[in-house]
């Protein structure tokens, strides 16, 4: 660290990939911004998996070889350049088609002496290994991070919202969450924090209370559209229908929000109809117990919008049996259809 900055250098396909998820996840900050916040929320657990390392190194060494005998400072060493090979090797591509080493890009972070989250940064430094130089230890960080699953990498991001949201479903307590899409700050109780089924995304799924209607429902947020978190000292218990109305969401994908009014819709679905239906995983709704698959009758128990966008690519192949008001809902779309070709 010279005055305060430190140059971090990336091969381009790491880059490339710590740019996409600061697009995503914070393209109102500067890349640096997003850079410190994963070092910071990623080190305890990128030094969790070096001692796990280390101790295995330790363990099987000691009944291995004859008087084993390195200082704990060695061993950490030891793990610390594993763990850098690693990483170096099998994250990223470290030569091209030419066999020519790529260029590595530079990105510099400013350490501030004045900012917690920066000094947290300097303490992470202070505990790197001896052998460790500041700019690979950090980007090791970087990269460990950068090797987790989508789903894992967006909870890195917002550990400190994933931590509140958490805590507050283990103690039962309510919470009042900022929208970052309305502004609204809206007060919940938080039920689970869950992966949607493409396993792409972070939802909590929470019991929130219409004042308009005076009636509690279930929905859902994805964590990215969460500004903060505070939680409050309130405790409170999920109502029995809101636990039904999540049963609906989880059959059918929890980033889907279904009112208690969503009718059971029930259709008979053509022999290519069912293929499509099997071949179409991405948003398929859930069949109820219900269905007589037998006879290509099934049964969902999804949002009404949720069925309509599901099944548009091939209304041909689908029968609507009940209830009358989607039957007639379908019949109404083909029909302004058909007025723009008159």
């Amino acid at each position: 660290m010279v005055d305060g900055l430190i140059t971090l250098y990336f091969d381009k396909e790491s880059l490339d990939k710590l740019k996409r998820d600061h697009q995503f996840y914070n393209k109102d900050q500067k890349l640096s911004r997003t850079i410190k916040k994963i070092i910071v929320n990623h080190a305890a657990t990128y030094k969790e998996e070096s001692e796990k390392l280390k101790n295995k190194i330790t363990s099987t060494m000691a009944g291995e070889v004859t008087d084993f005998n390195l200082s704990n400072n060695q061993l950490t060493d030891i793990a610390w350049k594993i763990t850098k090979y690693i990483g170096e090797t099998t994250s990223t591509k470290s030569v091209t088609s030419n066999k020519k080493k790529q260029r590595k890009e530079k990105i510099n972070i400013r350490i501030n002496k004045n900012s917690s989250e920066d000094s947290r940064i300097e303490m992470i430094l202070d505990e790197r290994p001896l052998a460790a130089g500041e700019n690979d230890y950090l980007v090791s960080i970087i990269r460990s991070y950068l090797e987790l699953k989508q789903t894992e990498r967006e909870k890195v991001i917002y550990k400190d919202i994933v931590d509140n949201i958490e805590f507050a479903i283990k103690h039962n307590r309510m919470i009042r969450y900022k929208s970052k899409v309305s502004g609204n700050i809206r007060r919940v109780l938080p039920e689970s924090l869950r992966i949607s089924d493409e396993e792409i995304y972070n939802y909590c799924i929470y019991q929130g209370y219409d004042e308009t209607t005076n009636k509690h429902y279930a929905t859902s947020i994805h964590l990215y559209n969460i500004t903060n978190v505070v939680v409050e000292a309130e405790t409170a218990q999920l109502l029995p229908e809101i636990k039904m109305q999540i049963a609906r969401m989880e059959r059918n994908g929890i980033q889907f929000n279904i009112r208690q009014d969503d009718p059971v819709i029930k259709v008979k679905l053509t022999d290519e109809g069912v293929k499509q239906y099997n071949l179409r995983y991405i948003e398929r709704p859930g069949i109820l117990d219900s269905s007589d698959i037998e006879n290509n009758i099934y049964h969902f128990d999804c949002a009404t919008w949720h069925f309509f966008n599901y099944f548009a690519p091939f209304y041909r192949e689908v029968t609507v049996l009940e209830p009358k008001n989607v039957k007639d809902e379908i019949i109404k779309r083909y029909n302004d259809s058909l007025a723009n070709y008159k």
